[in-house]
């Protein structure tokens, strides 16, 4: 079965012809970003957390998690923060509530903060994403809950 991103690529290559010339029916970029779009506007908070509100101060590093910006947007919606051209330690974040009171974080740390002007982390690429939070337990949630909405 051809993946979202294998399809995409598909639809970018096929032709139509347009006042007599052929051209491509989108960029692949515009695709993607078409769904980003999609993603953000279809997303279905799920009862078992919130990410309206929360405060994290005081949270620390516990873990990682591998996953692609696709599957935590389908889990988590839009993140809290995304600067892609910042220098600061973070340039993208989501902040969780879970119903028994963990509290997570999911971001990247330290990608582009020596300056490297590295581009922003693909919608399909497989990545290694931080998690924060107040305990162990934050990493185990974020799992689980990646896996329940993207199955």
């Amino acid at each position: 079965m051809a993946t979202k991103i294998e399809i995409m690529k598909q639809q970018a290559d096929v032709l139509h012809i347009e006042n007599g010339y052929f051209q491509a029916k989108a960029t692949l970029d515009e695709m993607v970003q078409e769904y980003e779009l999609e993603l953000e506007q279809s997303f279905v908070p799920s009862s078992d957390f919130t990410t309206v509100g929360v405060e994290v101060v005081g949270t620390s590093g516990q873990g990682s998690v591998t996953a692609t910006r696709e599957q935590v947007m389908k889990t988590f919606g839009s993140p809290a923060y995304c600067e892609w051209d910042s220098t600061d330690k973070i340039t993208i974040e989501w902040e969780i509530l879970f119903n028994d009171g963990t509290i997570a974080t999911i971001y990247d740390y330290k990608r582009n903060y020596y300056g490297e002007d590295l581009e922003p982390i693909g919608l399909f690429e497989e990545f290694e994403w931080n998690i924060g939070g107040n305990s162990e337990q934050s990493v185990k949630m974020v799992e689980e809950a990646i896996a329940k909405a993207n199955n």
